[in-house]
C-alpha cells in the first residue's frame, strides 16, 4: 500500500516536470522566430548606396528589382508577425532580405558601370558632332559647294542650312556644360541628336551638289 502511494505521488511531479520542459521548448521555439532585422537593415543600406551611385538614372531596372525584393521581405515579415508566435517562421523573409541586399549591390555596380559607358558615349558623340560640322563646312567651301551657293535656285535653301549648322554648333556649348555636370546620359542624348541633325544637313548639301553636277565633280 505504501509503495502504491509513493508511485501515485510521483505522477503529478513527473507531469509537472514534463509540462515545464514542454513550456520551455515552446518558449524557446517562439524566441527563435524573430524578424531578420539585421538582414533588412543591410538590404536597405545596399539600396541607399545604389541610389547614391545614381542607380535611379543609370540602373533603374536593377534598382527596382532590389526595392521589389525588400518590399517582398517586408510583406513576408508582416504576414508572419500576424500569426501566433509558435507558428511564425522568418526564413523566407530572411532569404528575401538577403536577395534584396545582393540586388542592391548589383544595382550600385551597374550604375557605376553604365555611368562610365554614358560618359564615353557623350564624349564620342561630342567629338563626332564637331567633326561632322567641320566636314559639312568643308563641303560647302569646296568648289562645288561655292558653286551651289551662287545658284539662285538653291541660295535660299543653302542659307537655311547654314543657319541650322550654326545653331547646332552653338548648342555644343550646352552639351559640354551638361557633360561637365556629369549628366552623362543627358549629354550623350543631346550629342546624338546633334549628330543626327548634322548628318541630315550634310545629306541635303550633298544631294543638292549631286543634283547640280549630275552626280559628277
Amino acid at each position: 500500500m505504501t509503495g502504491f502511494v509513493r508511485r501515485s505521488a510521483r505522477k503529478p511531479l513527473a507531469l509537472a516536470m514534463w509540462s515545464g520542459v514542454l513550456l520551455l521548448l515552446v518558449l524557446g521555439l517562439a524566441s527563435c522566430a524573430k524578424p531578420p532585422e539585421a538582414e533588412m537593415a543591410m538590404a536597405q543600406t545596399a539600396i541607399d548606396q545604389a541610389k547614391q551611385s545614381e542607380a535611379a538614372e543609370y540602373a533603374a531596372a536593377e534598382l527596382r528589382a532590389a526595392e521589389d525584393s525588400l518590399a517582398a521581405a517586408t510583406s513576408e515579415i508582416d504576414r508572419q508577425s500576424a500569426k501566433f508566435a509558435l507558428f511564425r517562421s522568418y526564413k523566407v523573409a530572411k532569404a528575401k532580405a538577403l536577395a534584396a541586399e545582393a540586388a542592391g549591390k548589383v544595382a550600385a555596380d551597374a550604375a557605376v558601370k553604365n555611368k562610365e559607358i554614358a560618359r564615353q558615349e557623350s564624349e564620342a558623340n561630342l567629338a563626332a558632332v564637331q567633326q561632322a560640322i567641320a566636314d559639312v563646312r568643308a563641303l560647302m567651301d569646296s568648289p562645288e559647294g561655292k558653286r551651289l551657293m551662287r545658284a539662285k535656285e538653291a541660295r535660299q535653301a543653302i542659307e537655311q542650312i547654314k543657319t541650322e549648322i550654326d545653331a547646332t554648333e552653338a548648342s555644343l556649348e550646352q552639351i559640354r556644360q551638361t557633360h561637365a555636370q556629369e549628366k552623362y546620359k543627358m549629354a550623350a542624348r543631346m550629342g546624338a541628336d546633334a549628330k543626327a541633325k548634322i548628318a541630315n544637313l550634310t545629306t541635303e548639301v550633298q544631294n543638292a551638289i549631286d543634283k547640280m553636277t549630275g552626280g559628277t565633280k
